[in-house]
């Protein structure tokens, strides 16, 4: 079975393209293997990427209900966008998830045996092309020269690559703009919404300046998937880049180093701005944000916001530690 029979809608077919994060759906499910099989059994963690169609974020965790089948046939029904489990190998996992607004979607997943794509890295560059240049040929887009920056203004252009093995595929999704394929893992981004017929532009919106969240998938048609967040952005101004994320702030800080904030809840599609923004060394004076690091202690775990492990109204006002590259 390919990557999930993915993104299925219980109640109506899609109407975005695939490259869009729009209305509420399921984008991704893994399975990770925590360990070594044991007899009968291996450990697995589950995870369930789901877009509220508001942001990077939820008002509240969505409902959750998995059902996991194990080639012993042991059924299993577990909740939440995190749980983890032991079942017997190949297994068959089924995901159901309601938004807080009655909406629901359905996907399933073939998990083998838990392995995670073999990826190396992301980058994210702002490109010479322009939002008229959507329509070009690969081979034209290929010689576009690639700048310093990693945002663009309306109507630029972002070249986003994943680095992975060729018998892996990434899809790019993001919540604005047009995205145009050059290769397996790699994508040209247009800040602009493009209408295209017959290979003309019939409509051209340059983006408004914000950030707009975006993520690679990547997968091996195996089941084996992976997902990453490396956001695309329009002349955001000052922001704290924290892996893939692109984080607006109130500071005037430039260069890597671990910083203190206070969250601003902000209705846009990142979900929060961060104020009152100190470079630390001690962390002690940070509390425990809602669903901490998988790895990394006191440090938020941005992939939570976005699944909605961790509600945004949770971390209204808090004091967080974030890890990433300031730019004034």
């Amino acid at each position: 079975m390919s990557l999930l029979t993915l993104l299925l809608g219980c109640q109506a077919p899609f109407e975005e393209d695939r490259h869009d994060l729009a209305s509420f759906r399921i984008v991704a499910v893994s399975a990770r293997a925590l360990g070594r099989a044991g007899d009968n059994a291996t450990p697995l963690a589950l995870r369930a990427l789901i877009w509220s169609g508001k942001g990077a974020w939820h008002e509240q965790e969505p409902g959750v209900v998995w059902t996991v089948t194990g080639a012993d046939g042991r059924v299993q029904a577990l909740t939440g966008v995190r749980p983890e489990t032991e079942v017997a190998l190949p297994a068959s996992v089924e995901l159901l998830a309601a938004s807080v607004e009655g909406e629901w979607e359905r996907a399933t997943l073939v998990v083998l045996d838990g392995k995670q794509p073999s990826t190396k890295g992301w980058s994210r560059n702002e490109s010479d092309l322009d939002a008229t240049d959507a329509t070009a040929s690969i081979a034209e887009r290929e010689g576009a020269a690639l700048l310093e920056s990693s945002t663009t203004g309306p109507s630029g252009a972002l070249r986003l690559e994943k680095v992975a093995d060729r018998n892996l595929v990434t899809h790019w999704i993001g919540s604005g703009g047009t995205w145009a394929e050059l290769s397996e893992h790699r994508s040209d981004w247009f800040a602009a919404e493009l209408e295209i017929d017959d290979g003309e532009i019939e409509k051209n919106v340059p983006l408004a300046p914000g950030v707009y969240p975006a993520l690679g998938l990547t997968f091996d048609g195996q089941g084996r998937n992976q997902w990453t967040w490396v956001d695309t952005a329009v002349d955001p101004g000052p922001h704290l880049q924290v892996d893939g994320r692109i984080l607006p702030w109130d500071a005037d800080f430039e260069g890597e180093g671990t910083y203190e904030a206070t969250v601003e809840l902000v209705d846009d599609l990142v979900g929060f701005r961060l104020s009152d923004v100190l470079r630390v060394v001690d962390r002690s004076g940070a509390e425990a944000a809602c669903a901490e690091a998988e790895v990394g202690g006191l440090e938020l775990d941005l992939d939570a916001v976005a699944t909605g492990l961790c509600a945004r109204s949770d971390l209204e006002r808090r004091r967080v530690v974030l890890s990433g590259w300031g730019q004034p």
